[in-house]
């Protein structure tokens, strides 16, 4: 009698290739999102970024009641209102201050108020 040869089966190597694209198709996706989640982070750190430089432009500057918009040099765009909240009143008055940032189809929204002194 023979021996018989050892070794896998056909239907072994398919059903392990079949197994093998799988598991290269969830990595794939996996990576795929793991990257798009860090552009993602990174857009809003840029976005978070460039909103605190304009509000602390604002605050040491005298800020000007109005719509204003632009494009930052990192490709940020940028939209901001000002607009009084109430009657000056002892000198002072409350502005209003809307920040819209974007990158994309991302964008986020700031909201505070400032005290100006008026004459």
């Amino acid at each position: 009698m023979r021996a018989r040869e050892q070794g896998f089966t056909l239907l072994e190597m398919l059903a392990a290739l079949i197994l093998l694209a799988l598991l290269g198709t969830v990595a794939a996706r996996t990576l795929t999102g793991g990257a798009k989640a860090q552009r993602h982070l990174e857009h809003v750190q840029l976005m978070a970024e460039f909103a605190q430089s304009k509000l602390d432009e604002l605050r040491l500057a005298a800020p000007v009641v109005g719509n204003s918009h632009g494009i930052a040099r990192n490709g940020v765009h940028w939209q901001l209102q000002i607009a009084p909240v109430a009657t000056p009143q002892d000198n002072l008055q409350e502005l209003g201050v809307k920040l819209k940032v974007a990158m994309g189809a991302q964008y986020q929204l700031y909201q505070t108020s400032l005290l100006k002194r008026v004459k």
